[in-house]
């Protein structure tokens, strides 16, 4: 019994060492979608604040080249992360599985050993019990 305590305690540290991997990744993804959603804010305002004078300075030019490429680092970078997170999710997933197997395991164990001390207990009274009255 003592062994599947231990293999037990094994594996949840196990799926809590995954879950907070996910976490991490889950963190990059957020932090991601939310450059990119202000990058798209930013976008919107420039349209509205770029004037002619800008226009003939080119920075127009310069602003979409840098915005085009910003965005398509920052979608580069959240694709890693989507992939890596898909890997640590399948990772927690089965993490949790034995887990889940581990501790089920243990509890039948600890359930069938009590049950086999209560029948002990009761044959050795039943025998006592035999024993006195003769």
């Amino acid at each position: 019994m003592k062994e599947l305590e231990m293999v037990s305690d094994i594996l949840e540290l196990k799926f809590q060492h995954q879950q907070v991997e996910l976490s991490a990744l889950i963190a990059k993804e957020k932090l991601l979608r939310s450059s990119i959603n202000q990058l798209t804010h930013q976008e919107r305002e420039a349209q509205v604040a770029i004037n002619s004078e800008l226009q003939a300075l080119g920075a127009d030019v310069m602003w979409k080249a840098w915005l085009g490429r910003t965005r398509t680092k920052l979608n580069m970078d959240l694709s890693v992360v989507l992939a890596q997170k898909e890997v640590a999710m399948r990772g927690t997933r089965r993490a949790f599985g034995k887990l889940s197997v581990a501790q089920e395991l243990a509890l039948k164990t600890a359930r069938r050993s009590a049950h086999d001390k209560r029948k002990s207990n009761l044959d050795r009274a039943m025998e006592l019990s035999l024993l006195k009255r003769n």
